[in-house]
């Protein structure tokens, strides 16, 4: 089977027929959660565009133009924010609050040396497609960073100490996501580079265990089958899904 090459961001965000691991995160709150996210009402919060911004700051530099993010003030409600949205309708509108976040991230980043040392002689941004073994679903993945040891991503957080981190692995799917990129890149390692988003700006390089990424290869098997059944096979209605327990 020839799978499909994105030549450009825009062909691999608007592309439906390969599954990401952020659409199985929709999956696994609901098969109801990944059709709207397909839909168009997928989430857009400023938490998503701040760790877009760290991203291309720290590893695509080259596509960000300081003309092109402007700040706002105040709540995004009324007849100023209309006007102010309207006006910059073309730009990334930030609160001063999440741009110095990224400054500070992004900073803090770049004065590590161990961080630096890890992404210096990857390759950026690398998309990569293929079809899981198992139930013959279509995937894709795009990485932060791929060296010869393994891949690098890079993670803002609210708390990098490792038990908090941990946590946040397994509330987020941070442990599906390595092992949906070991598995789809070929690779054995994964290795996390975490950057607190408030002062001082924390910096943690956490390396993935075995148990961890088997943790998250049961987590996206699980979801792909339930992918294939109610988005390929179409065996199950979306519209049929429900929750059945005792509480």
């Amino acid at each position: 089977m020839e799978l499909v090459k994105f030549k450009t961001d825009e062909e691999y965000y608007a592309d439906r027929e390969y599954v990401t691991n952020s659409q199985l995160g929709y999956l696994n709150r609901s098969p109801q959660h990944l059709q709207m996210y397909y839909d168009g009402n997928g989430d857009s919060s400023s938490a998503l565009e701040v760790g877009k911004l760290v991203h291309q700051y720290i590893l695509e530099p080259e596509k960000i133009s300081e003309n092109d993010i402007v700040c706002f003030e105040g709540r995004k409600y009324g007849k100023k924010w209309d006007e102010f949205k309207s006006k910059n309708s073309d730009k990334t509108i930030l609160s001063m609050r999440d741009f110095e976040s990224i400054k500070g991230v992004v900073g803090s980043f770049f004065k590590n040396d161990d961080a630096v040392e890890l992404i210096a002689d990857g390759l950026k941004e690398v998309t990569n497609c293929w079809v899981d073994g198992d139930t013959f679903v279509k995937c894709k993945g795009k990485a932060d960073v791929l060296n010869p040891n393994g891949i690098i991503d890079i993670k803002t957080t609210a708390n990098i100490d490792p038990h908090s981190f941990r946590n946040s692995c397994y509330k987020y799917g941070y442990n599906r996501q390595a092992a949906f990129y070991c598995d789809g890149f070929g690779v054995e390692n994964f290795t996390f580079i975490c950057v607190e988003k408030e002062a001082p700006y924390r910096v943690a390089v956490y390396e993935c265990s075995p148990e961890f990424i088997e943790s998250g290869r049961q987590e996206y098997k699980r979801l792909l089958q339930m992918y294939f059944e109610y988005f390929v096979e179409q065996s199950n209605d979306v519209e049929d899904y429900y929750i059945q327990g005792v509480l």
